[in-house]
């Protein structure tokens, strides 16, 4: 409600109240995907029936990613966001009424398609219908909302446990309808395409040509640090409980916590705050890896410290790179697949990093080959921003 306040909330925030009133919601009742492996075990699953559960769920979430900048180019932004809370919300209200593994596994993977088509199409929906110079301030709004929400989600499911996985299935899927019912009062009709099917001037097919190697290169850089990111954090924990038995779990638990309440407080003052993304995004992807290996020694007395860095690296980068992205995205008929394809780039680039962090616990030099990966990665989104930087807030 606060955010409906004119008087305490800037006019940035007013005007792109329609996705994050909604947004806000929706990630108030994202507990349920998290539930599903404790429902398999509830329904007695074999292990190879779960792994594969388990897998068809996490492939609909690459699936709905793309599918939400595919729609987003043929109907309107309203409606693929009310469409996808819905879709999302009713797969997740029939989960816990359904008895078979493969009933189970049908519904998960209808709630999980809906929730991931979320992201790409409420970035898309920031780039229509917010001004140039208000996008990275809503950028950061929205990264606050959801972060918000996602508290709040941690902190119901713990307040219900005790009543059961029902009660917690039946919240997610009501947060999700209720932000569908949401979206329909607060989202204008607009459609994504309106400015993006103007074709390209005579002339200025080879900027575009720029543009938009730039806009790979730059989604390939930002890919790079959600590989690094999510190899580093996931190696964290593991080492972690190896070195320091449950203690580990306890101090990585209290680490992820502080870490998203501090990007909920830094996150739109960053956004305010840092403007010049040539020094701010390799600084950040530095700072990040500088506070992950000093996680990485498992030793309690560096953790909090370790969390801020890493909480300022990741701060640091996600302050813009989000909005540089979608200032580099071409304009172009199919934008809105284009962008959906960067996002899915970081998503498999996060699996990768979460899927050889246990090598990397078990390889000592590879720490040597990481650090050489991030300063090529630093360098090479440089030079593309410093070749480019006329084109950043072209759209």
């Amino acid at each position: 409600m606060l955010l409906i306040q004119n008087r305490l909330i800037p006019e940035v925030a007013r005007s792109s109240r329609g996705i994050l009133i909604p947004s806000f919601v929706n990630k108030c009742g994202s507990i349920g995907m998290g539930l599903i492996p404790i429902l398999l075990v509830e329904r007695n699953a074999t292990l190879s029936q779960s792994t594969w559960v388990m897998a068809l769920v996490k492939g609909a979430a690459l699936l709905g990613v793309l599918s939400g900048g595919w729609l987003t180019d043929r109907y309107s932004i309203r409606f693929v966001l009310i469409f996808s809370f819905l879709v999302s919300g009713i797969g997740m209200l029939m989960v816990p009424f359904v008895s078979g593994i493969a009933l189970i596994a049908l519904f998960a993977i209808l709630s999980n398609f809906g929730q991931s088509m979320f992201p790409s199409t409420a970035q898309l929906m920031v780039r229509k219908t917010i001004p140039a110079s208000q996008r990275q301030e809503a950028m950061g709004w929205l990264r606050t909302v959801n972060n918000l929400g996602s508290i709040s989600s941690y902190a119901l499911a713990l307040l219900f446990s005790g009543a059961g996985s029902m009660m917690l299935f039946l919240y997610d899927g009501l947060t999700s309808i209720g932000a569908a019912a949401i979206a329909d009062k607060t989202i204008p009709e607009a459609k994504v395409s309106e400015s993006d099917r103007a074709k390209i001037p005579a002339g200025e097919s080879s900027r575009a040509l720029r543009v938009g190697s730039t806009f790979w290169a730059f989604a390939g850089f930002i890919s790079c640090f959600n590989f690094i990111y999510e190899l580093f954090m996931t190696a964290s924990a593991a080492q972690a409980q190896v070195r320091l038995g449950s203690a580990g779990l306890v101090l990585f638990s209290r680490m992820m916590l502080v870490n998203t309440i501090l990007c909920t407080l830094l996150a739109l003052g960053a956004s305010k705050f840092f403007k010049n993304p040539k020094r701010v995004l390799p600084i950040g992807l530095l700072l990040m890896i500088s506070g992950c290996a000093l996680l990485m020694k498992g030793n309690s007395n560096w953790y909090y410290m370790a969390v801020f860095i890493v909480t300022l690296g990741e701060i640091s980068f996600t302050s813009l790179s989000s909005f540089v992205l979608m200032s580099l995205l071409p304009k172009v008929e199919n934008s809105g697949s284009i962008y959906s394809v960067a996002i899915l780039m970081q998503m498999v680039a996060r699996m990768g990093g979460a899927g050889v962090a246990f090598w990397w616990i078990q390889t000592p030099h590879a720490a040597l080959m990481l650090a050489g990966v991030a300063m090529v990665a630093a360098a090479l989104g440089w030079l593309g921003l410093t070749r480019q930087e006329a084109h950043l807030l072209a759209n």
